[in-house]
């Protein structure tokens, strides 16, 4: 659906709900079989970092509206999310959304002791931060130019214990006829 729908649907859903982070509660009960394919190739990934780069460069097939972006420096790494096309005030929901989701595919891949050194989410602080902080489990910074979960560049080398380079390999090769 058009990003534009997606946030007037989040939208309608906080006011119906009365529930500020329902972005985040829909972002936490993801899983990588709701990444449908992208998920698939990400378990097959050798690290985390190979697999957050397939994030970033096949979620725009899903996803035609917003991008991940993955920037790697030597002491830690910044996985973002960005809604580009108009949203209005839902993209902080989705943004939200996509948070949790980033950080659930993350523990399903490599387990749920991968903590972020810090959370930042482009929307004022809610009078309750709880749900950021539980789910997270890290430092959250409120009032960000962008969304994004920031780590210990280290986490990249990480191993996926379901890696299969064949499987990986037969899925991303182009089909020869």
């Amino acid at each position: 659906i058009p990003v534009s729908a997606l946030g007037r649907l989040v939208l309608h859903c906080v006011a119906r709900t009365d529930c500020p982070h329902f972005g985040l509660l829909v972002g936490a009960k993801a899983t990588l079989q709701s990444l449908r394919l992208v998920g698939s190739l990400m378990r097959c990934a050798a690290t985390l970092g190979e697999a957050l780069r397939l994030l970033e460069i096949h979620l725009r097939i899903q996803n035609r509206g917003a991008v991940v972006h993955l920037e790697r420096g030597a002491v830690v790494a910044v996985l973002s999310y960005s809604v580009y096309e108009p949203a209005g005030e839902g993209a902080i929901h989705i943004s939200e959304g996509a948070l949790a989701t980033a950080m659930q595919a993350i523990r399903e891949l490599c387990g749920a002791e991968l903590v972020p050194s810090e959370v930042l989410i482009p929307r004022r602080a809610p009078a309750n931060p709880e749900p950021y902080r539980r789910l997270f489990r890290a430092p959250i910074r409120f009032n960000q130019e962008r969304a994004a979960l920031v780590f210990p560049a280290r986490w990249l080398s990480y191993p996926i214990p379901s890696a299969d380079a064949a499987a990986l390999t037969a899925a991303t090769s182009p089909v020869l006829e």
